[in-house]
């Protein structure tokens, strides 16, 4: 080998560990980066669970509601046939195999008359949310002591030797001591889980207004899961000892029902008590990550402004504009996160507080996009369509397709006002199909399909999430049918 060959070596060498210490590196980056949005990701999860689980509601319980009506319709017609011109039911002595139709029919259509499924599946879903919820927590804790491993220090738990010798490392007594008190820790009530994350993090987290509806669902869950709904001395008691007022005090003994709007709001508010709890300990934990978790706040009240959800999206936006959370927030964090709450708030017609917090803010000396935002908010169209001509085709924060996809938009882009602006700016039809330009970056070329009116509203939510609806279809013969059985 001579000199040359030496000295290749030595580069490849050299090239060997400088690649292995940047890919190294890249990987101490990517596990650092994977564990600031930690809680930003188990968060995210858990609302996408819940939005699951709405969905689930809303196709599963009408459409077996539906299926249930239909083959009753079709079991009254196959009756009808047995029947006299007074509707009294004549059993066909003489045709065996009409008996038996007969006879069948007569006893489907009991069947479904009688069946719980629809109240199974509702109550089954309900139970749901809370499993989704208890992963949600496991999940939380799990990540808190991640980001913060001093915390292992305050778990309290012995292990004896011959168990501690079976462990390869220190890490693994952690995890499995860790594991242990998560388990522990799941197995309490709500109301002594909150009690306990108080204690462990110094923090007044049962100090919100909804705490003592939040611990009726849980035990409304905890009557679902062990009595069907049947309610005990002990639901009543601890629900008012926590404060929450029954509209109308159940009796002992009597059964509670769910319902569409029980869901929908059981729904939203274990949504909030996690969006809550992950940015408060965040904060606590790991203040120096703020301007990440400022990010994912703001970005968790869009998710639900682009589904539409306007009341829990009012709802994260009133909690994050506490002055606890724009403290140390970037300015312009702060105007977004005004700007998007405004827009839930003008969407649930809520114009005084819509109206009241905008004005708590200057947006004179904003960029334009801001002062846009104030002028739709505030029903100043011609003002809003000056802006957007003066804005051009592409602003600091608005482009194009901005225009198609921002919630701000959604009602405004209807006034002629609005799509005569779009018109001078792009000269195209606000609603016909966008130019290639319209899009930047990776899929600049392709094109945006035709849009079609944007604000059809969504298909009526049955009463009692089906319930009702197919009770009341079974019209009143049905008594005369069971009863001939």
């Amino acid at each position: 080998m001579n000199n040359s060959d030496v000295e290749q070596a030595d580069e490849i060498k050299e090239a060997m560990v400088d690649a292995e210490m940047s890919s190294s590196f890249s990987d101490m980056l990517e596990a650092e980066n994977k564990k600031e949005n930690l809680l930003s990701i188990i968060l995210s999860d858990f609302l996408d669970g819940m939005n699951d689980l709405r969905e689930a509601i809303y196709i599963s319980i009408p459409s077996i509601g539906k299926r249930h009506s239909s083959e009753i319709e079709k079991l009254e017609k196959e009756i009808a046939k047995y029947e006299d011109s007074s509707g009294k039911i004549i059993f066909p002595v003489s045709d065996p195999h009409g008996a038996s139709k007969m006879l069948s029919a007569i006893e489907n259509y009991s069947r479904i008359a009688k069946s719980n499924a629809l109240e199974v599946l509702e109550r089954s879903l309900f139970v749901g949310l809370f499993g989704q919820y208890d992963v949600f927590i496991g999940s939380l804790l799990r990540a808190l002591y991640s980001i913060k491993p001093e915390l292992y220090k305050s778990i309290s738990r012995e292990i004896s030797l011959s168990d501690l010798l079976e462990f390869e490392s220190l890490m693994a007594v952690k995890n499995d001591l860790l594991d242990k008190e998560i388990d522990s820790f799941k197995r309490e009530s709500y109301i002594e889980q909150f009690g306990m994350l108080e204690k462990k993090f110094a923090l007044p987290l049962r100090k919100f207004e909804e705490w003592s509806e939040f611990v009726e669902l849980g035990q409304r869950r905890n009557l679902m899961t062990h009595t069907g709904g049947i309610v005990s001395e002990q639901y009543i008691i601890l629900c008012e000892r926590e404060g929450y007022q029954f509209k109308e005090r159940p009796i002992i003994g009597s059964k509670l029902g769910l319902g569409q709007p029980y869901f929908e709001r059981s729904i939203n508010l274990l949504s909030k008590v996690a969006f809550m709890l992950v940015h408060t300990l965040w904060r606590k934990i790991a203040p120096k990550q703020s301007e990440i978790a400022n990010r994912s706040m703001n970005a968790n009240i869009y998710d639900l402004l682009k589904i539409k959800n306007w009341a829990l999206a009012a709802e994260f936006g009133r909690f994050a504009l506490s002055q606890i959370f724009i403290a140390n927030c970037r300015e312009m964090d702060v105007r977004i996160r005004v700007v998007n709450t405004s827009i839930a708030l003008s969407n649930l017609k809520k114009e005084k507080e819509t109206f009241s917090l905008l004005e708590k803010f200057d947006w004179s000396a904003c960029i334009r996009e801001f002062k846009l935002a104030d002028a739709v908010l505030r029903n100043d169209s011609k003002k809003a369509c000056e802006i957007m001509v003066s804005i051009g085709k592409k602003g600091e924060l608005i482009e194009q397709l901005s225009y198609h996809q921002w919630p701000l938009f959604y009602n405004f882009c209807d006034s002629k006002e609005f799509q005569d602006a779009y018109f001078s700016i792009y000269s195209i039809p606000y609603i016909e199909k966008s130019t290639q330009a319209t899009i930047v970056g990776p899929i600049a070329t392709q094109k945006i399909p035709p849009l079609k009116k944007r604000h059809a509203k969504k298909v009526a939510a049955i009463e009692n999430l089906g319930v009702t609806d197919v009770v009341q279809s079974i019209p009143k013969r049905r008594k005369k049918i069971v009863a001939a059985i």
